[in-house]
């Protein structure tokens, strides 16, 4: 069992608790970090039957009251009327500020979940477990909660810090394996910012992981969340290291975005992204052919295990008849523009990557024209 603390300004303790089987000892881990003898357990059907009610259960029996809300699946939860309708909730509920919000689920229930608690009554006890993996080692650490704007991915938000975060790499086993595979894109994302050894380690281990070895998802885990945790500490308020860890984002939000949140997955529009991008850098000589390589071949191994169809569909719905326009328009509210100025993370190396402010509509799309002739290797 591993235990770190993030301190935020000597004001923001984090306690993430990691290791197998947390989940199934809920005595020893989860009831200590409760404020009070009230909590509310934001969750989603699915993970609701797999892990809620036994939550809930649990938690009851050991003297607390604990209410369920549940929401659809999918990143269209994360909107204004999905949170409207759980503030409603909560004040039939009569919730106060002594009341544990715990979200259990992937990225969508914490952002969503993180969002409303640091909203209602100007904020409330938060405490995330994370049931994928892109989840614990991403989305839940750091703060960060928001809802999305058709508009712009991500966009209504703040810097909420939960009191603690459980991280039960068990759960992973139950994740189908495309879920699976959008956390590995993280994993890589963060290799390829901070971690030239791990790139190499998540490369030789790419089969034992998908097909979820827990060894090697333990240590994918751990080492991920540490990167993270590292640059995050350096930067808790994104003034210049952490928007490193948007590295992929810009394009990947603004495909998701044009596409409505709909059928593309975060793991495959941050692939994308990371792919696009890694092509302004080699045509602006930032990085080299073999690195660029590297990416590809890294990434491929995710891509073109799809089905062939859903390869299809990637490429041809999401990337060959992009409309530049609409595509640059949504890029331009990206909240890491600065100064009227289209700014992405650019990789250079294993290891090292450079905030870039002087991007152009012209290299974007020459980018990804030369991508698109090249998608035989996905589809091989």
């Amino acid at each position: 069992m591993k235990i770190i603390t993030m301190q935020f300004e000597k004001k923001y303790d984090c306690k993430m608790i990691t290791g197998h089987g947390i989940l199934s000892d809920i005595k020893k881990y989860l009831i200590p970090l409760l404020s009070g003898k009230e909590a509310v357990l934001i969750t989603n059907p699915l993970v609701k039957k797999l892990y809620g009610e036994r939550l809930v259960h649990e938690l009851s029996g050991q003297g607390f009251v604990v209410n369920m809300i549940e929401v659809p699946d999918g990143e269209k939860s994360k909107s204004l009327p999905v949170a409207e309708y759980i503030f409603d909730r909560l004040l039939e509920l009569k919730i106060n500020r002594s009341t544990t919000l715990i979200t259990l689920g992937g990225g969508v229930i914490g952002d969503l979940g993180g969002f409303v608690a640091a909203t209602f009554m100007r904020g409330i006890p938060l405490i995330h477990i994370p049931t994928t993996l892109l989840a614990q080692i991403d989305s839940s650490i750091g703060g960060k909660v928001a809802i999305d704007h058709f508009r712009a991915k991500n966009i209504i938000g703040s810097f909420y810090q939960p009191i603690a975060i459980l991280a039960d790499p068990e759960v992973l086993q139950s994740l189908p394996v495309e879920h699976l595979k959008n956390g590995i894109v993280e994993a890589i994302k963060i290799a390829i910012i901070g971690s030239a050894s791990f790139f190499h380690w998540l490369d030789q281990n790419m089969n034992d992981i998908l097909q979820k070895n827990r060894e090697a998802l333990n240590i994918l885990v751990n080492k991920a969340i540490q990167l993270k945790r590292d640059i995050i500490l350096q930067d808790p308020w994104e003034k210049k290291e952490r928007h490193y860890l948007n590295l992929g984002h810009s394009i990947g939000h603004a495909l998701e975005t044009i596409n409505c949140y709909d059928n593309l997955s975060h793991g495959e529009a941050v692939a994308l992204g990371m792919l696009i991008e890694t092509k302004i850098a080699h045509n602006r000589e930032m990085c080299s052919e073999e690195f660029e390589e590297k990416i590809k071949q890294i990434l491929s191994l995710l891509l073109s295990s799809l089905p062939f169809l859903n390869k299809q569909q990637l490429l041809n719905k999401y990337i060959q008849n992009i409309d530049y326009n609409q595509f640059w328009e949504t890029l331009t509210l990206d909240k890491k523009n600065y100064r009227g100025r289209m700014t992405f993370i650019l990789p250079e190396a294993l290891g090292k990557v450079s905030l870039i402010d002087n991007i152009k509509q012209e290299e974007v799309q020459k980018s990804f024209e030369e991508f698109k002739k090249e998608k035989e290797w996905i589809l091989c």
